[in-house]
């Protein structure tokens, strides 16, 4: 049973120019998110990531999964070249985000070590010539 409403032109979507999609248009793919990686996989940061990796290649989909062991994935939904695009994409942010984050660990640690040492000589005695 049809149910006919009215509505105001500007309540109503355009026409779609993209083809409909048929069964088998549509395939998955996952990629593996570094170890190192899977504490930012659950931030904020990575929603900016795939929606840029969604938005160059096409795909529908693109969001990060949990897997069994508590692996971090990120699936991706579209067609096989699409699939293919956003894979590459998503490796390559990967690739300079693991890199960014090793960075950054290693900043934090010179940094502790660099106030332990002024905490230890902060109370020394200081001769001025």
């Amino acid at each position: 049973q049809a149910k006919t409403s009215i509505l105001e032109k500007h309540n109503i979507r355009p026409v779609s120019t993209q083809p409909p999609l048929t069964q088998g248009m549509l395939s998955t793919a996952r990629v593996d998110v570094e170890p190192g990686l899977s504490e930012w996989a659950q931030t904020d940061d990575v929603r900016g990531c795939l929606s840029q990796v969604q938005t160059q290649s096409g795909v529908l989909l693109a969001k990060v999964i949990v897997v069994r062991g508590g692996r971090v994935k990120v699936l991706l939904i579209g067609s096989a070249m699409e699939n293919k695009r956003a894979k590459l994409l998503l490796e390559l942010h990967l690739s300079h985000q693991l890199k960014m984050q090793q960075f950054y660990d290693r900043r934090d640690k010179r940094l502790k070590v660099i106030e332990a040492r002024r905490a230890k000589y902060e109370n020394a005695s200081v001769e001025e010539f």
